[in-house]
């Protein structure tokens, strides 16, 4: 598949984050067919894993995951919006989107922000605090961990 540019430049840019929710893997342009695999296709198998209701959907394409394989992905049919960033936990044989980000520029700047501020934790939870939707699944993790991560340095 040929990645639109702004994709591409969000997996080049590689923001590698200390927060296991948060993007830890990404994979190289030239084996992001290989990075589908448990998502889109069985690896063992390669047998197509999309299309049933549940099933991961043929217009997803994983751009990076966290510390627990759990996908960040994009709909390749939203280019008119940017594409917007989902995030699903590993399910019991089916995927729950939740929608994390606008578009992938913004995730982009999300992480770059975030990773700025790793080392003061006081500041990256008045900024996780005020500047996230901590009723989205995801973001209250990344503020959780972040949280029980200071209480573990006391």
């Amino acid at each position: 598949m040929e990645l639109p540019q702004k994709i591409r430049n969000f997996i080049e840019e590689r923001t590698e984050m200390t927060n296991m929710a948060l993007p830890w893997n990404y994979p190289s342009i030239d084996k992001f067919d290989d990075f589908q695999a448990g998502y889109r296709f069985n690896a063992n198998t390669l047998e197509n894993l999309t299309g049933q209701k549940g099933e991961f959907d043929e217009n997803w394409f994983v751009v990076c995951s966290n510390y627990f394989d759990d996908p960040f992905f994009i709909d390749i049919s939203e280019t008119e919006n940017d594409y917007p960033v989902y995030y699903a936990q590993h399910g019991a044989g089916s995927w729950t989107p939740i929608k994390i980000s606008e578009n992938i520029t913004e995730f982009s700047n999300q992480l770059k922000e975030i990773k700025e501020l790793e080392d003061d934790r006081d500041l990256l939870l008045d900024k996780l605090k005020n500047e996230f939707d901590l009723e989205n699944e995801l973001w209250k993790e990344v503020y959780e961990s972040t949280l029980e991560d200071e209480d573990d340095e006391e």
